[in-house]
């Protein structure tokens, strides 16, 4: 598993936090999640590391707070211009604001599954290898 990009607790008050920093000088992508899907998202961006790509995780539990922030934290957590990925485990409502022009949103707009959660998060496309297509997608 990646290391965390703040060795104390993040100021989660904000709404957001930044989780992982790009390896290297380059950020190509973020990635936005919240919950259980911060850990797709982390093991996304370290596959995408290995193919030498620079994507940055933030962790967003608070969205509505998030959105609230000065534009000056907004800008160093989530660049703006640089391609977006939001991670949702329910619907993309209120997440394009996040996402911005450059965004995508990776989420699930029905309900109903019933199964172990892995079959279910397979079943709807919230997987490690669709969140890595998605981010090629976005990154060009």
């Amino acid at each position: 598993m990646p290391v965390l990009a703040h060795a104390a607790k993040p100021d989660v008050s904000r709404g957001g936090y930044v989780v992982k920093r790009e390896a290297g000088d380059k950020l190509d992508a973020v990635v936005v999640a919240s919950g259980s899907e911060v850990a797709l998202a982390l093991a996304a961006a370290e596959k995408l590391e290995g193919e030498g790509r620079g994507i940055r995780v933030v962790s967003v539990p608070n969205r509505e707070r998030m959105l609230r922030q000065e534009s000056a934290y907004l800008e160093r957590v989530i660049p703006s211009g640089t391609p977006r990925l939001i991670v949702e485990a329910g619907v993309g409502t209120g997440w394009r604001g996040l996402a911005g022009e450059n965004g995508a949103l990776l989420t699930v707009e029905r309900f109903g599954a019933s199964a172990p959660a892995q079959d279910v998060a397979g079943h709807l496309g919230l997987t490690v290898d669709e969140a890595v297509a998605r981010l090629r997608q976005l990154i060009g």
